[in-house]
């Protein structure tokens, strides 16, 4: 009768066990993308590492901290380069000014997708409003049905050029912008794509 008994506790147990273990479900996290355009292409020369110095100037224009400038200047200095506090040391000069972050309907995006360094900004719905996917709104949501979460920099990269008297300095100015690939996300679920996104962008452009 004990044999029994410990028999079917014994069972009991393995059944627990077994329903605990399928109980235990790995849901996949969604991952976001974003993609990034230069409205003109910035072609710099190679140079030595002695000379791949850069002096930066940071703006931001809007009301939204982010982590970009220190991430541009993160891997920036992984290739090799060192920002440097007097612009006379400077190889390079880069003025990076964040214009705007916000949502854009597609007609907007299209429009923004064609801009230049300079050009008049949109009006675009602030992501500083709780946004929600459904119709279910009220006057202190947004619905981002249709809408884009896009990011706006303008960008000048200066680049020294002659010696002595005769030193000059190419300028480059580039349109950064940054879009989600597609309508109805949050910003804050697209928010490290679209970061990554511009420094890789960035970064690229020096050798």
């Amino acid at each position: 009768m004990m044999i029994k008994r410990i028999f079917y506790l014994l069972s009991i147990s393995v059944i627990v066990v077994l329903f605990a273990g399928c109980a235990t479900v790995v849901v996949p996290q969604q991952t976001f993308s974003a993609q990034t355009k230069l409205s003109s292409a910035v072609e710099l020369n190679a140079v030595s590492t002695q000379t791949k110095t850069i002096y930066l100037i940071w703006q931001n224009n809007t009301s939204i901290n982010n982590t970009l400038k220190s991430q541009i200047r993160s891997s920036i200095t992984q290739k090799g380069y060192q920002f440097v506090a007097d612009q006379s040391k400077a190889q390079f000069l880069l003025q990076i000014s964040l214009l705007q972050i916000g949502l854009a309907d597609p007609d907007q995006l299209q429009t923004l997708l064609n801009s230049d360094y300079g050009d008049a900004l949109l009006t675009l719905l602030p992501i500083t409003i709780p946004q929600v996917t459904s119709a279910d709104t009220s006057a202190d949501t947004i619905n981002i049905s249709g809408l884009i979460p896009v990011m706006l920099l303008d960008m000048q990269v200066s680049e020294k050029v002659g010696a002595g008297q005769t030193t000059g300095w190419n300028r480059y100015q580039t349109r950064v912008i940054t879009r989600s690939p597609q309508p109805n996300i949050m910003f804050d679920q697209v928010k490290s794509a679209m970061n990554q996104s511009v420094v890789d962008a960035i970064v690229k452009i020096f050798n």
